[in-house]
């Protein structure tokens, strides 16, 4: 689906439905990728669709470069000869498509209808993996090895949950499918990446120093941000809440009620994401700051800061990915650390199923486990002192009533020593 008529870098045509891909006006068999201003060859050459980039943000050297591209593909289609180019941006494409194709055909379709919210999840998906792989993108899908994947999608594993990351897993996966059907790869390197099992794996949460360092680095006075106040309030709330980020895009002032210490979570995701949320102490005088200090009904500044927290996953070079919802398992493993009942964190998470809350946050919960189990010193320390006060109460002068109990040789004499 294109959009109205549009400029982009100068050059009238149209933008994709969403906003990825633009098409020159009086020009077939181009177009360029948005987010880079590169050209792409999109044609049909012998029953095949080629795509292809041009390797230039120049339009009138992509027309030359899709003039001599076309030559040669028709010419290896006569011969017979498979040698497709295409860059993952351009398979990426193709499968947007795809989505929106399988989208229209409803869920219960017996040809790979999809429902709208997995349509949703997957273009998130990629979305996030284009932020976190780009010198990918512009890749041939030939060149990319299992390395190159890998490199990627196994530092995200541990920080991501399991079905953020199925979520990047499946439509890449799909896209290799159809490159190696296409024959423009010899194997599918994700026959040996797994997706991410359902067994639960230990989160990479930021600890209580790397929390307070990430703040301190959205602080900074010498990094340049125009809305660096909006956005240390914003990450320290999400921190204090628990919030999705869609759910804390619709907070209004009016659901944050410091007297009574609760906010009231309209909620979305779930019927149990509907819920209300503590405030704690500690969290009173930042809440009270937001209400004074941003105008309109909506209680946070922002909508999103993924450029921030790129930057400071870097600057610190975190060993986990950093994004909005960092901050909400931020929330949970501290809450659980303190010793918070896991049914009521369960419930202050919106989480429809307590065990989601276990699988996800066993970690947590085993780490405050250990923090209350005393230490081989102070078991040694306790006895000790037990020892030295039952001596001490022993070497003491018996009382006359102790003195009657022991004469009489009744089992409170005997029990007493």
């Amino acid at each position: 689906m294109k959009t109205e008529t549009a400029k982009f870098n100068g050059v009238r045509g149209q933008f994709s439905g969403d906003g990825r891909w633009f098409w020159p006006e009086n020009e077939s068999g181009l177009r360029a990728y948005a987010a880079t201003g590169v050209w792409y060859l999109r044609a049909r050459v012998n029953g095949k669709i080629i795509e292809q980039s041009l390797r230039t943000t120049n339009l009138g050297d992509a027309k030359q470069a899709r003039d001599a591209a076309l030559v040669e593909k028709r010419e290896q289609a006569k011969a017979g000869i498979v040698d497709d180019k295409s860059t993952l941006a351009a398979f990426v494409g193709w499968y947007l498509q795809d989505l929106d194709r399988r989208l229209g055909l409803g869920k219960e379709h017996d040809r790979g209808g999809l429902a709208p919210a997995t349509a949703k999840t997957y273009r998130g998906g990629l979305k996030t993996f284009e932020r976190l792989a780009k010198g990918l993108l512009e890749k041939p899908l030939c060149d990319i090895t299992e390395a190159d994947l890998k490199a990627v999608l196994e530092a995200v594993r541990p920080t991501f949950s399991k079905t953020t990351f199925n979520a990047i897993y499946i439509p890449l996966e799909s896209i290799f499918k159809e490159a190696l059907h296409q024959k423009v790869i010899a194997q599918n390197p994700f026959d040996f990446i797994p997706r991410s099992s359902k067994k639960c794996v230990a989160r990479q949460i930021p600890t209580r120093d790397e929390y307070d360092a990430i703040v301190a680095a959205l602080a900074d006075p010498h990094y340049s941000n125009p809305y660096k106040r909006e956005t240390v309030d914003f990450i320290e709330g999400l921190a204090w809440t628990g919030l999705r980020i869609g759910e804390a895009q619709r907070l209004l002032k009016s659901d944050v009620d410091i007297p009574r210490r609760v906010i009231h979570v309209r909620g979305g995701k779930t019927d149990a994401a509907k819920r209300d949320v503590p405030i704690f102490e500690p969290a009173v005088p930042l809440f009270e700051k937001i209400l004074a200090a941003y105008p309109g009904e909506r209680f946070f500044p922002l909508d999103r800061c993924d450029g921030t927290l790129a930057y400071v996953e870097a600057k610190l070079k975190l060993p986990f990915a950093l994004c909005h919802h960092t901050f909400r398992h931020v929330f949970a493993t501290y809450c659980l650390e303190e010793g918070a009942d896991i049914f009521a964190v369960s419930k202050w998470l919106g989480h429809a199923d307590v065990n989601v809350t276990q699988n996800t946050y066993t970690h947590a919960r085993d780490q405050w486990l250990k923090k209350q189990a005393p230490t081989k010193e102070e078991i040694a320390a306790r006895e000790a002192q037990f020892v030295t006060e039952r001596m001490a109460q022993l070497d003491a002068p018996l009382t006359d009533e102790q003195m009657d109990l022991i004469l009489a040789g009744g089992a409170a004499g005997r029990g007493f020593f």
